[in-house]
C-alpha cells in the first residue's frame, strides 16, 4: 500500500530571511524552496511533483507558459501544465505594488503519482519599493501682484495639485 506524501500545516514563508521577492519584479521559486518551506515528504518515495491548485495575488510562470491549475486534486492526475517537478522552477510575477512578509502566490497538494497530500500554502516575503509621487496639475493661484512677494503654504499649494503618493495619504 502508498503511504501519502505529507506537508507541513505551518509552512514557513519563502525569502522570509533573506532572498526576498522584491514588489512588481518577477521572483523566481525552485521546486527545492517549495519542498523545504513545506516540509513535503513522501515516506515510501523520494519522487514527487507539487500539483498547483490555485494561484493568488499574481501570475507564474513555468517557462514561457503561464502555469495553470488543477483544483479537481484529490481525484485524477493533473496536467503537466499544473506540475512543478524536481528541478523545475516556476517565476512568481506580483500583482503590481503588492507587498507584504507572508502574501500568498498559491495553494499546492503534493502527488507521488498515486496519492494527494493536503493542502498547503506557498507564501513569499515581497519587500515594498518606494513609490515615485506623481503631480501632473498645478491650478493658478492668486490673485497676485507682479513685482510683490506672494505668500502661500504647503497646504494651499497642495488644495491646488493633483500630487498624489501610494505608500501615503498626502494632505487635502
Amino acid at each position: 500500500s502508498n503511504a501519502a506524501p505529507t506537508v507541513s500545516a505551518n509552512p514557513l514563508v519563502i525569502g522570509a530571511t533573506s532572498g526576498a521577492a522584491v514588489q512588481s519584479t518577477p521572483y523566481k521559486i525552485t521546486y527545492d524552496q517549495m519542498k523545504s518551506a513545506l516540509s513535503a515528504a513522501d515516506t515510501d518515495g523520494a519522487w514527487f511533483s507539487f500539483v498547483v491548485t490555485k494561484i493568488s495575488n499574481g501570475t507564474v510562470w513555468k517557462g514561457s507558459s503561464p502555469l495553470s491549475t488543477y483544483p479537481a486534486a484529490p481525484v485524477g492526475e493533473a496536467p503537466g501544465s499544473a506540475l512543478i517537478g524536481p528541478n523545475e522552477e516556476i517565476i512568481y510575477v506580483p500583482t503590481l505594488n503588492l507587498s507584504g512578509d507572508a502574501v500568498e502566490v498559491m495553494r499546492v497538494r503534493v502527488f507521488d503519482g498515486l496519492d494527494y497530500s493536503a493542502e498547503a500554502v506557498v507564501a513569499v516575503k515581497i519587500v515594498a519599493l518606494n513609490q515615485v509621487p506623481t503631480m501632473t496639475d498645478v491650478q493658478l493661484m492668486g490673485p497676485a501682484i507682479q513685482a510683490i512677494a506672494y505668500p502661500f503654504t504647503y497646504d494651499a499649494l497642495r488644495l491646488k495639485t493633483n500630487a498624489s503618493d501610494v505608500e501615503e495619504p498626502l494632505p487635502t
